[in-house]
């Protein structure tokens, strides 16, 4: 995964589009709001070893689109579940999504199209800017916590935190 294309990815998901669009513009105006331009440099930490994407759109920053993102954590939360599907999709196996439920603990279940059930689990948590108190490394162990909702279910768990100012993500199983 060289290059990231925010608005490709209702075509790579079993997701609506239009869930998949919103999503995408969260990501557009959380890096926008740091000042990123196409082709930034997504940094990406996983269990087995480090990676460097370019993130992409072509969907123009303007007054309309920050209007309909204007809430600063749900836009944030959004777009960090877009980029941790292209995460999903390009570190897992898994291409089948299915949104959960809050009880669950974690934002997604994750299937294989040539298999029946579940057989995996997101969670997501996405940082608009870092401080030394709000880090991605401090999220996983919160996010690994959180998992233990569904851990009955006795499958694995991903964890994927994205701050944008960097911007960088980590990708680690529980």
């Amino acid at each position: 995964m060289d290059k990231i294309l925010l608005e490709s990815l209702p075509s790579k998901l079993n997701l609506t589009s239009a869930f998949c669009e919103v999503l995408a513009e969260a990501a557009i105006v959380c890096l926008s709001s740091q000042n990123h331009q196409q082709g930034v440099s997504l940094k990406i930490t996983t269990d087995f070893g480090n990676k460097i994407s370019a993130i992409f759109w072509e969907t123009e920053t303007n007054e309309r689109l920050l209007k309909t993102h204007k809430d600063e954590n749900r836009a944030t939360d959004w777009g960090a579940m877009c980029i941790s599907l292209f995460l999903a999709l390009h570190l897992t196996e898994y291409d089948e999504f299915e949104t959960s439920m809050k009880a669950d603990g974690i934002d997604f279940w994750l299937s294989r199209k040539d298999e029946f059930g579940f057989l995996a689990r997101l969670e997501i948590s996405g940082i608009r800017k870092e401080t030394p108190t709000n880090k991605a490394e401090y999220r996983v162990k919160t996010k690994k916590l959180q998992t233990e909702q569904s851990d009955e279910r006795g499958l694995p768990a991903f964890i994927s935190i994205v701050e944008f100012s960097t911007p960088k993500a980590i990708f680690v199983k529980k």
